[in-house]
């Protein structure tokens, strides 16, 4: 489990009616802070294992273990720790991709790491276990969702597409809707397997597996965008 160094938040709105979201973690802060890092870890590992619903704040004091006035010092209620553990774990998750995309490097040098990364993280149990909680808890939580795209696939997305645009502009590959090939790229990687995953029908892909996928689509991907 990854400790949290100070999350810092972008304000995020209210998931109850009247009662405003404070922050949420999709930013991180140079500031460390030991009491708040301990609640983090303790809520993620509380969270992911027993859900929202089966999460009191008492048992994440508990756990921590911090008392009830701090960890309430730190978060107003539930739904705003709730909302910090989700951005700050898929923040984290984009951190692993992050810094991979070389614009100057050849489409296959540059997307098979990526490729690699991806499909690695997304087959991830923690991973695999925060996305299914996103989804179980979205009728209680229907703001929740949007944050976790923006602050996740949505930019995993955009990163892609600015390489794919300047491979476009360079020539090297024919991309006349960036936006739109990177969302097929990760879909590829995700294929039907990171379904069947979430359902719980089969377990995270093998290391074997995993490449087979990337083996499979990078080529294929970059084929069907070669330059004119």
């Amino acid at each position: 489990m990854l400790a949290v160094m100070g999350t810092v938040a972008i304000p995020f709105k209210s998931m109850e009616p009247g009662i405003p979201m404070a922050e949420t973690a999709c930013a991180t802060a140079t500031e460390f802070n030991p009491k708040r890092d301990a609640i983090m870890v303790a809520a993620t590992r509380l969270f992911l294992e027993r859900g929202y619903s089966g999460t009191s704040m008492e048992a994440i004091a508990e756990a921590a273990p911090v008392s009830k006035p701090t960890l309430y010092t730190h978060f107003r209620d539930k739904n705003d720790l709730f909302a910090a553990v989700v951005m700050q774990r898929c923040e984290a998750f984009l951190a692993n991709m992050e810094g991979l995309l070389d614009h100057a490097l050849e489409p296959d040098l540059a997307l098979r790491p990526l490729a690699t990364k991806f499909i690695e993280m997304i087959h991830d149990e923690e991973a695999l276990a925060l996305y299914r909680t996103v989804i179980f808890e979205w009728r209680q939580f229907p703001e929740l969702g949007q944050g976790f795209y923006d602050c996740g696939p949505c930019k995993a997305h955009n990163m892609l597409a600015a390489y794919l645009q300047h491979q476009h502009e360079r020539k090297r590959m024919h991309v006349p809707s960036p936006v739109d090939a990177a969302a097929l790229f990760f879909s590829m990687l995700e294929g039907d397997q990171h379904m069947r995953c979430m359902l719980g029908v089969r377990g995270p892909l093998t290391q074997a597996e995993r490449d087979a996928v990337v083996d499979l689509v990078v080529p294929v991907f970059i084929r069907g965008f070669s330059a004119i």
